[in-house]
């Protein structure tokens, strides 16, 4: 049997991280979208105000989730074993 080195599986834990943070933003934003009605009401404002709200929510999570995707992407490739080819690092 092989060992499978720490920075396959580490790798393999942020990729999953990452897909499960996806995963929770994509709910999220549809539950919000789904009470939008509810929401207004409780809250006592506007549908427009809250869908702003809602698009600036999801636009700052998939950004963040873009920028942490590119800083893993980076390393990733290295770590599953790719080959880089020559004078490029990670």
């Amino acid at each position: 049997m092989t060992d499978i080195p720490k920075a396959k599986t580490a790798s393999w834990a942020v990729l999953g991280m990452l897909a499960a943070a996806q995963f929770i933003m994509v709910l999220d934003t549809a539950v919000m979208n789904v009470s939008i009605s509810q929401i207004v009401e409780d809250l006592n404002t506007t549908v427009v105000g809250l869908q702003t709200a809602i698009t600036c929510y999801t636009l700052v999570g998939s950004f963040q989730s873009a920028m942490l995707a590119l800083v893993c992407a980076r390393h990733l490739p290295v770590s599953l074993g790719a080959n880089l080819p020559d004078g490029v690092s990670p």
